[in-house]
């Protein structure tokens, strides 16, 4: 199990390359499971990260897709970082 560090974060980085309009196909395929994974890593308390960074919102969530992850993310302790819109912790447990 990975310890934090005290007084301090573990961060994990969600970043998409693709838009719905704008989709590349090959590295959008690519990077799904990876993001599977990160939903995955979020039940394991054994993770390596507290809260998670998003690279750009509007990539990482699409329509309503957010109020169907946010649940995820409050009922694992998971915070949710936006720093493009100038939110700290938007879920999860805030520091």
């Amino acid at each position: 199990m990975t310890e934090p560090s005290r007084g301090g974060l573990r961060f994990a980085f969600y970043g998409r390359v693709s838009t719905e309009d704008r989709q590349d196909p090959v590295t959008s395929r690519a990077r799904r499971p990876e993001s599977a994974a990160l939903v995955a890593a979020m039940a394991d308390p054994g993770r390596g990260f507290d809260a998670i960074v998003i690279g750009e919102y509007e990539r990482a969530f699409y329509g309503g897709q957010f109020s169907l992850m946010a649940p995820l993310f409050e009922h694992y302790g998971v915070q949710l970082w936006t720093p493009e819109l100038g939110v700290r912790s938007i879920c999860g447990r805030g520091p």
